[in-house]
């Protein structure tokens, strides 16, 4: 069954209600035998009973670092909680309230506060890369093309970033212990499979312009965000612990975006350098125009360089040919 996001639930829901049952007020007497004996007591004491059990199985999985297990009984411990608020909100005196209040509600929702932004970001990570791939992650590998968008995963990504956030403020303004290192470990891995994948579709839109549509202009707008995404990425995967996967995470994804970057930097380069070139000319100054131009030389012949000593998949012969268009049309316009 999927589990709702947590992300609608704001700290104020939890510590605003923690401010008031935190401690017993001290003119509250013991418990009387006739308020005991009533069935809207005995109810309270029965649903608290239930919670205090669930929130104990919770406490261990969390004290485990077990995130799956903690995804799988938040739920019904938030709802639990619920029917307890609901049951103490009918046992007469306010007393009696804020004594059952302090012995069950304000342990679990101490509790639930100190995790809430783990488990969401646990879950917006499994929302993710379940999106990305479909839920069928074999299929998807082996019929994934450029065509799959990557910015919208791009949003959910950023929305992780501000869990991670959100979940650092809680810790801070609740004076909360840490939780085990293990949580952010297995919550890195999702996350990293999620931005490994989305990189991938980025790649292929990338190799897309290049090889397909033979369009270095168009890679080459794309070329500085591209990078930028990369090294998000590389990080992202490079900081997680020693793991059995974490080479081949690296391998498949990140060295193969490397090689595109790589591929085509020089041409990247030209390109760059003959916009420069333009705008001079187009402002006058032919002789720092000519300076630029004079570059161009030393960039094709370390870009030959490259292609002869590297592995890489040669570049569409359009590629060099709209390069050198562009170059033509610049000293014919401007006698450069």
């Amino acid at each position: 069954m999927k589990r709702a996001l947590l992300t609608g639930i704001s700290a104020a829901m939890l510590l605003s209600p923690l401010a008031a049952v935190t401690a017993t007020p001290a003119s509250a007497s013991a418990v009387t035998a006739s308020v005991a004996a009533t069935p809207a007591y005995k109810e309270a004491v029965k649903q608290g009973n239930t919670l205090a059990k669930g929130l104990k199985n919770y406490s261990a999985a969390v004290t485990a670092g077990d995130i799956d297990r903690m995804d799988m009984l938040f739920d019904g411990v938030s709802k639990q909680l619920r029917v307890v608020e609901s049951s103490i909100g009918k046992v007469a005196g306010p007393g009696n309230r804020a004594e059952l209040l302090g012995k069950y509600v304000t342990p679990a929702k101490k509790e639930l506060e100190r995790t809430m932004y783990e488990v969401s970001q646990f879950r917006l990570a499994l929302k993710i890369y379940e999106k990305i791939t479909g839920g069928d992650v074999l299929y998807w590998h082996n019929n994934i093309t450029h065509r799959h968008g990557y910015k919208e995963f791009d949003a959910d990504l950023l929305k992780l970033e501000r869990l991670k956030k959100r979940a650092a403020a809680i810790k801070k303004a609740g004076n909360y212990s840490p939780l085990p290192s293990l949580i952010y470990w297995e919550i890195g891995i999702e996350e990293s499979m999620a931005a490994s994948v989305n990189l991938l579709i980025y790649n292929l839109k990338f190799e897309y312009f290049l090889d397909e549509e033979e369009n270095i202009f168009e890679a080459e707008l794309y070329y500085d965000d591209f990078t930028r995404y990369l090294k998000h990425k590389e990080n992202l995967i490079e900081g997680l612990p020693p793991i059995k996967d974490k080479t081949g995470l690296y391998k498949v994804y990140v060295q193969s975006a490397r090689s595109t970057i790589e591929r085509i930097k020089y041409e990247v380069s030209q390109i760059r350098l003959l916009k420069r070139v333009e705008e001079l000319a187009k402002a006058g100054r032919i002789s720092e125009a000519k300076a630029e131009l004079s570059k161009l030389r030393g960039l094709r012949q370390r870009a030959a360089l490259m292609r002869e000593e590297s592995q890489y998949k040669p570049l569409p012969a359009a590629v060099d040919a709209d390069i050198h268009q562009y170059e033509q049309k610049l000293r014919t316009s401007y006698q450069l």
